[in-house]
Formats: structure tokens, sequence, C-alpha cells
């Protein structure tokens, strides 16, 4: 099984399972009392599952002829052009709202900077088991959440509202789409 399909299948699972925690995020982030917990589902089933798929597919094409980092950045920089509209559209579902691309120059440093610092993490840890892969990623969203919480509310009060949620959220779905990635054969 090649890289694309293992991310797939370990994407769609984890995000299935866990999608209603970032709903909740989100309306927590917002002061929304309406939690519709699978609006939107149907965006990130393929979407980010497609994405996480590509992502791993196009960084270990990369990485043999260039450095982790340059392969993270690029891989990065390429996938915030698919990912922007559809962040946007999940996030517009979410709340109600009308779907707009308007703040996306947030979303597109949020994805590269994230993408930059991940999989070279990733990378580095491939031989660990999935608790320090999920340490990693609790790092990168870490390091972003404000930005999260700036493109949601158009603003800079309260940049780590929902962030208990959103660790919650990223510590169980790393470690679901780690546990079945790597017990996936590779091909």
């Amino acid at each position: 099984m090649n890289e694309f399909s293992k991310a797939f299948i370990s994407t769609t699972v984890s995000t299935i399972i866990l999608y209603p925690l970032d709903s909740i995020r989100t309306n927590i982030i917002v002061n929304n009392n309406t939690t519709r917990l699978f609006k939107g589902l149907e965006g990130p089933i393929l979407s980010k599952s497609c994405c996480e798929g590509m992502e791993f597919w196009l960084f270990n094409k990369l990485r043999p002829n260039t450095c982790n980092i340059f392969s993270a950045m690029f891989t990065g920089f390429i996938m915030s052009f698919i990912k922007i509209p559809l962040e946007s559209y999940k996030f517009s579902k979410q709340l109600n709202k009308r779907f707009t691309l308007q703040h996306w120059p947030i979303l597109f440093l949020k994805e590269t900077i994230g993408t930059s610092v991940y999989l070279p993490l990733i990378c580095i840890l491939r031989h660990h088991h999935q608790i320090y892969k999920c340490y990693a990623s609790i790092f990168t969203m870490t390091l972003l959440y404000p930005l999260d919480t700036i493109y949601i509310t158009h603003n800079c009060s309260s940049l780590w509202r929902g962030y208990n949620i959103s660790f919650i959220k990223v510590l169980l779905g790393k470690y679901i789409f780690f546990s079945i990635y790597d017990h996936l054969p590779s091909i």
C-alpha cells in the first residue's frame, strides 16, 4: 500500500471519530452555543483524507532529492492552495456562515508553516512509538493555534479559546492515525 493510501485510510477513520470535537472547538472560539457536531463533515471526509494522503506522498517523493525541511516547505506551499478553500468551506458550514476566501493569507501561513514543522518532525520520529508522533502533532498545533483562532474570529482577542478541545482532538486523532498508518502494509 502506498503512502497516499495509508494516509487516506488513517485520516478518514480519525476524522470520522473526532470531527465532533472540531465542531465543538470552533463553536467555543466564536462563543456560539449551537453545536452542530457533524455539520460540514462531508468536506473533511474526502478533502482532509485526500490532502493528508497527498502531503505524505509528495513529501516522500521529494525527500530523496532534497533536505526534509525544503521538502516539507514545498509540500506545505503546494498543499495550502488545495486546503484553503476546503478549510473555508468547513468553517462556513460549522458556523452557518457564508462561504468566503477573504482571509486566505492566514490559512496560507498556517498551512505552510504547519507542514514545514510537522513533516520533518514526523520523519525524525518515524521509527518511534505513536505517542511521540502525537507530541509532534501537538507541538505543531500549539505553535499554530493563534493563527487558527484569528482565522475563525477575524480578530486577536482570546487567542487560546478552545485550545483544550484542540489538544484532546489532536492527541487522540494522531494516535488513531499513526496506529492505523504504521500498521498498514507498505508496497
